[in-house]
């Protein structure tokens, strides 16, 4: 089977976390986004991650996942061209 090619418009915290989640399922990922990843905050969100504040009823696992102390979410992401070694 060929390799998935997807494409992510928007490097803020959840393009970002949809490219890695992809790309950890075998896709081969490109992220565009007008600046540096990271760099911004969409309107909508206004940068703010509030899971526990915006839950909605059944979302009891995601708060739950949001509450665990010291959990390094960004473990194993590397930029391209780096590997585990």
């Amino acid at each position: 089977m060929d390799k998935v090619e997807c494409v992510v418009i928007g490097a803020g915290v959840i393009g970002l976390a949809v490219a890695w989640r992809l790309a950890q399922r075998g896709a081969a990922v490109t992220v565009f986004d007008k600046g540096a990843a990271g760099a911004g905050a969409s309107h909508a969100a206004a940068g703010m991650l509030a899971i526990c504040a915006e839950a909605e009823p059944g979302e009891e696992n995601l708060v739950a996942l949001g509450r665990i102390p010291g959990q390094d979410v960004t473990a194993g992401i590397h930029r391209k061209g780096e590997s585990d070694g």
